[in-house]
């Protein structure tokens, strides 16, 4: 696709226009809605003071400044005062394609397009230790196929992987289509592979096969290896257990706290972006008029296309005919109320960056598109920003992966690869 640079910037868009009714007809809308908005609202007392954020600005590195830790309690600006509750979800196992039986255990790293005499600089390059390039350059066969070359390593070598070389190795193959493992792998965003698995009921000798295969990228776990070990887990009860504790997702619900000192008309004009006043008003009133202090998730809150999806996985009838809801789809829909398919086209989403959306470069509103491009300006992943730095994100666009917030510090490390993402930010001509 062209440059994102290229998209001509246009003036800011000004403030959304304030609804202009009698005061006994907002009444009655505030009286009508009041009781459903109420079912969303949780009386949480609120002791921690909270942080101060300039919002989505750019810094000097081109790249949004970080985000709060997940364990902090707040974050303030013009979206209001957020707070944030980690939870983790994951997919039925009908869902997650690994569920199903691997035909074959062998493992096969693909290298396309390489000749012989260029791997051993590649695997320099890309950082591995002198034992394993020396190992991995033995083993490597000429592939017709794909024009390049493939390594069909013993079992005893994928399990002798360091993590470090683990880690470098599986993000280099990532870059290639070929290696289906290494660019779909199971994924956690966490500290520990103990947080991982949650309370799954894993056998000591399950976990005893998968956790040394755990590698780390950025703020994320990794594990890739299923085939490498499912011979030798205890039973096949044991190995779908495996699999779901493996298909967690962390993520966050999202709420926003209102006192009577809030700002509330800043507050509608933040979140009724995309012409949604009269949806979003009612609500803000009904807690700001409430007194004392109350919080309501945001997804009460976010256009419909969003509202629907948030934290539930895409069920299809028959995968073969499953349109692309990926990444792009779900970005470029966020204010449709009807979703249009042809926005999972990368040609379409190339235009409509260029056509639709102009680039901004900081103070981020609802509903602007937080794009990631490779140091070749490809395309890998875009977003949706909500607030502080929360992004609404389907990441990838298979069953078994959730429409979800996450934090931009974590997307950049969510796919693996040996060079930093590039984060361009666009906004819709439009509103």
């Amino acid at each position: 696709m062209p440059p994102a640079a290229e998209v001509d910037p246009a003036p800011s868009d000004a403030p959304a226009a304030l609804r202009s009714v009698t005061r006994w007809l907002k009444a009655l809308a505030i009286l009508v809605i009041a009781s459903w908005a109420l079912l969303a609202i949780q009386f949480l007392p609120r002791n921690g003071a909270g942080t101060d954020h300039t919002g989505g600005d750019l810094n000097s590195s081109g790249d949004l400044p970080p985000t709060t830790s997940p364990r902090e309690v707040a974050s303030e600006g013009p979206w209001g005062r957020l707070t944030y509750v980690p939870i983790t979800i994951a997919p039925p196992l009908e869902f997650v394609p690994q569920a199903a039986p691997n035909t074959s255990t062998s493992v096969e790293w693909r290298f396309p397009n390489m000749i012989s005499a260029r791997l051993p600089a590649f695997l320099s390059e890309i950082g591995l230790s002198e034992p394993l390039r020396e190992k991995l350059v033995s083993l490597a066969d000429v592939d017709p196929g794909i024009q390049g070359l493939t390594i069909r390593p013993p079992r005893e070598v994928v399990l002798g992987l360091s993590p470090d070389d683990r880690s470098a190795l599986y993000a280099a193959l990532a870059g290639f289509p070929e290696n289906i493992a290494q660019r779909c792998p199971f994924q956690f965003c966490g500290d520990s592979f103990d947080e991982w698995l949650g309370d799954s009921p894993l056998s000591p000798e399950t976990r005893k096969l998968a956790e040394p295969l755990v590698y780390r990228h950025g703020s994320f776990l990794f594990f890739t290896d299923l085939r490498t070990i499912e011979e030798s887990l205890p039973s096949p009860e044991q190995r779908l257990k495996l699999i779901k504790a493996l298909s967690h997702e962390s993520t966050f619900l999202l709420q926003l706290e209102l006192s009577e000192e809030s700002d509330l008309e800043a507050l509608v004009d933040y979140w009724s972006r995309g012409g949604r006043t009269e949806n979003v008003r009612p609500i803000l009133e009904s807690l700001h008029q409430a007194g004392g202090q109350r919080s309501i998730d945001v997804t009460y809150l976010l256009p419909p296309f969003a509202r629907r999806r948030i934290y539930t996985y895409d069920a299809f009838s028959d995968e073969k005919l499953r349109p692309s809801h990926n990444c792009h789809w779900t970005a470029l829909n966020f204010f449709s109320d009807q979703p249009d398919d042809r926005k999972g086209d990368m040609q379409e989403v190339a235009r409509a960056l260029k056509e639709d959306y102009y680039v901004v470069y900081g103070n981020l509103r609802l509903g602007d598109l937080v794009a990631f491009f490779d140091d070749r300006l490809k395309l890998i992943h875009s977003a949706v920003f909500i607030a502080d730095n929360v992004l609404f994100t389907k990441n990838g666009p298979a069953s078994a992966h959730p429409w979800m917030f996450m934090k931009l510090k974590d997307m950049k490390s969510y796919y693996p690869t040996r060079d930093e993402l590039r984060i361009r930010c666009f906004r819709r001509k439009d509103l």
